[in-house]
C-alpha cells in the first residue's frame, strides 16, 4: 500500500547540554482498510529508525558523544469511528554507545530489546 515518512523529535533532545534536536524517522505503510458494520479500521505498518549520527553533549563542562542505532517495527489498527488506536504492537532493539565525558577513554554500551503492545479495553 501507500506509505509516508515522518520525522519525530525524541525526548532525549530535552536533556541539558544536548547540541541539537534528536530526530527519528518513521515510515507508515497502509496495509488494509476494513469496513465492519458502523466502523472502519485502518491497518498500518510502522517502522521507526533511530538517528545514527553522533550526538554531542556537554556534562559539567566535559564533552561526550552518544551514538544511537536500531529500530522499532510493528503494526497498529486505527478505528475511524472511535478516533483512536484499538490495537498495536511494536518490537525492536535500540543500542546506545556513550563515550567521552566522565568515562574518559572508555565507552559504555547498552542494548535494549523493546516489546510494546496496546489494546483498547472495553467499549467506546
Amino acid at each position: 500500500g501507500d506509505s509516508w515518512a515522518e520525522e519525530i523529535e525524541l525526548p532525549l533532545s530535552q536533556i541539558p547540554g544536548i547540541s541539537r534536536p534528536i530526530v527519528a524517522s518513521t515510515t507508515v505503510t497502509l496495509k488494509e482498510i476494513r469496513i465492519a458494520g458502523a466502523d472502519t479500521t485502518v491497518h498500518l505498518g510502522i517502522e521507526t529508525k533511530l538517528p545514527e549520527d553522533p550526538i554531542l553533549f556537554s556534562v559539567q563542562g566535559q564533552q561526550a558523544t552518544i551514538r544511537l542505532s536500531g529500530s522499532l517495527a510493528g503494526e497498529q489498527v486505527f478505528s475511524v469511528s472511535r478516533g483512536t488506536v484499538v490495537q498495536g504492537t511494536m518490537r525492536g532493539t535500540m543500542r546506545i554507545r556513550l563515550s567521552g565525558g566522565m568515562l574518559g577513554s572508555q565507552e559504555m554500551v547498552m542494548s535494549m530489546d523493546q516489546r510494546i503492545s496496546i489494546r483498547l479495553a472495553g467499549g467506546r
